[in-house]
């Protein structure tokens, strides 16, 4: 995540950088989808109100000294502080997609620009609503939450400007500024809240389906929730409400039991950050706990955090501060940040596939090493005299290496994005070559037995009707469409043997939805219910559970457990983890489907023995 403090020499709180380092942990773990850290997206959050704070102290402190800001040098600053690094880490990005990833070069074209422009946010929120989305490289996905900084960093400075202007006319309003901007943060959260909810219109969980319009532009609704500037805005406005009221460095010493108050709130607060990080132990439907306070309960405890990390007389925590390795981490944390997310995802191929714990560590420890050297040799250097003055203090033959080498890789990656041809995954292809010809149930047709499914089912349409089974799938499909559909039919008497349900991959499955549709199904002499895999899914066991928990209920229901079968041999699912392998994968699957239709009533097929 992008370093925040824009000068130094100015401001230097080094329990920042090791809140930064503590953060970064968490965010890799996050997007390493290890075991731990699974709902780490509250860190973003928390780089945004640690930017709120240090950038209005850095802009403040400008205007009390000098009089006014210096827009131009804070702007230098910044490109100084960013650019370099981003645009290294950019052109390596393309020119390892154009050595091994080919198939990743046509998308980064319009990514790199929208990166390069800080606008990643709003390219997510309108082009990341595609189903595969999930399943595919996006190595720099991980931009959009430096966009969000660098809007506010283009927008707060001004806004300072005009705080400090009323401040002149009108001293006694100052405050009741920082109030002011604590309210705005609250209408951040309400939009964030608004947004999540008025696509939840069926009941369903499944919000990255659920319609959304701006401006006539149909966007994600579950990425406007997380990645828009409006629901985001709250993180950077509370700390910058922060700093009206927290200057450390200025105020005097306080009593022993203030300060053992602030270590005390300061170790509970860590303890909070690992509690919300790991919502998936509490709650199965994390994006609401998000939006329906879970942010906001972010937003205070990185307050407190900022307080007991930059309070001198710490005790406990001061033991925290102090630590070299964190600071250093914190140091480094803009590259470390910018460099993780591509090498993971060209390790694990998708977003969603956790990375062994031995694996994450090695990244860490040579990402760590990379970071340090880029942070001595080029983004240090830059930052301080620019980059025509770094290169004049090189010798002429090592100038001459580095502006040859840098342009080279530069054009290289320039012409790699230019030439790059659309191509298509095997995985893509497999779901094209199916696309059009599942023509499900027509009305008043009657059949022995009907799949309903999605993309899954979809791909066993040729297996299906080898054995008089009708497929009804629908790509992205929903568990309550599929479930009315099956409803639908059992109720007009068109099945007339056996309904196979595999949906609920993309949301979540409450005992209330599957009961609904079993009751409306007790007709049909045999309802069998896959259970589902997923890997590193927060929703997963609690799904399989539901749905195994219908065979005790129904006599009619048998559970294919599909889950138990995969978990004992990974192979038979495709390398996105959510789609069958063709050949063994769909014989065994089918072997499965066959036991549980001969299966008796109220029974789990666990096996295919």
């Amino acid at each position: 995540m992008a370093e925040t403090n824009a000068r130094p020499e100015r401001l230097y709180l080094p329990g920042i950088d090791a809140m930064r380092g503590i953060v970064v942990i968490i965010g890799m773990l996050f997007h390493a989808n290890y075991t731990l850290f699974k709902t780490g997206l509250f860190f973003v959050d928390v780089f945004g109100v640690l930017s709120g704070y240090l950038i209005t102290r850095v802009l403040l402190g400008e205007r009390l000294l000098t009089g006014k800001i210096n827009y131009r040098k804070f702007y230098l600053a910044r490109a100084r502080r960013l650019l370099p690094v981003l645009f290294a880490t950019l052109v390596a990005v393309i020119l390892y997609a154009r050595a091994f990833e080919p198939k990743a070069l046509w998308d980064l074209r319009i990514q790199t620009l929208a990166a390069v422009g800080y606008v990643y946010n709003w390219y997510a929120i309108f082009s990341g609503g595609d189903y595969f989305s999930s399943y595919e490289i996006i190595p720099i996905q991980h931009i959009w939450s430096l966009s969000l900084e660098e809007q506010f960093y283009a927008i707060w400075p001004l806004a300072v400007a005009a705080i400090a202007a009323v401040a002149v006319k009108a001293p006694r309003s100052v405050k009741y500024i920082p109030y002011g901007l604590l309210v705005l943060a609250l209408g951040s959260a309400w939009a964030s809240w608004a947004i999540y909810h008025g696509g939840d219109t069926t009941g369903s969980t499944d919000m990255m389906r659920a319609p959304l319009e701006v401006f006539g532009f149909e966007g994600n609704r579950l990425l406007m929730t997380y990645m828009s500037t409006v629901t985001r805005a709250g993180g950077f406005l509370v700390g910058a409400a922060l700093a009206f009221w927290w200057q450390p460095e200025l105020r005097k010493n306080t009593r022993p039991w203030v300060n053992r108050t602030v270590d005390v709130a300061g170790l509970i607060s860590l303890a909070a950050v690992f509690v919300l990080t790991n919502l998936q132990w509490f709650t199965p439907n994390v994006h609401a706990a998000v939006v329906n306070g879970g942010a906001i309960g972010v937003w205070v405890i990185c307050a407190v955090l900022i307080v007991a990390f930059t309070k001198v007389e710490s005790t406990w925590l001061h033991f925290l501060v102090t630590r070299k390795p964190l600071i250093r981490l914190g140091v480094v944390s803009y590259a470390l940040y910018l460099f993780h997310w591509p090498v993971m995802q060209f390790y694990r191929k998708y977003p969603f596939k956790p990375i062994p714990l031995a694996v994450v560590l090695a990244f860490f420890a040579g990402l760590w090493v990379v970071a340090e050297f880029s942070q001595k040799y080029f983004e240090r250097p830059i930052r301080r005299v620019g980059v025509t003055a770094w290169l004049k203090s090189m010798k002429p033959a090592t100038r001459k290496v580095v502006v040859s080498a840098s342009a080279a890789l530069t054009l290289a990656a320039a012409a790699s994005l230019i030439t790059a041809e659309r191509t298509e995954d095997a995985l893509r292809e497999q779901l094209d070559s199916v696309a059009g010809e599942v023509d499900g149930v027509a009305e008043d047709e009657m059949v022995s037995g009907v799949a309903i499914g999605d993309s899954i089912t979809a791909l066993l349409d040729k297996e299906y009707a080898e054995r008089g089974i009708v497929v009804d799938a629908v790509f992205a499909r929903s568990f309550a469409e599929g479930s009315e559909l099956a409803a639908y039919l059992a109720e007009r008497g068109q099945v007339s043997e056996v309904i196979i349900v595999h949906l609920g991959t993309n949301e979540e499955l409450t005992l209330e939805a599957l009961r609904s549709m079993a009751d409306r199904t007790t007709g049909v002499e045999r309802v069998v219910l896959v259970t589902l895999w997923r890997e590193g899914w927060n929703l997963l066991e609690a799904n399989n559970a539901n749905l195994r928990s219908m065979a005790a209920e129904y006599p009619n229901v048998v559970v294919a457990d599909w889950n138990r079968i995969v978990t004992a041999d990974p192979s038979l699912m495709m390398r996105d983890g959510i789609h069958i392998a063709q050949g063994a994968g769909h014989e065994a699957y089918m072997r499965m489907v066959e036991k549980a239709l001969a299966a008796p009533g109220g029974t789990i097929v666990e096996d295919l023995s």
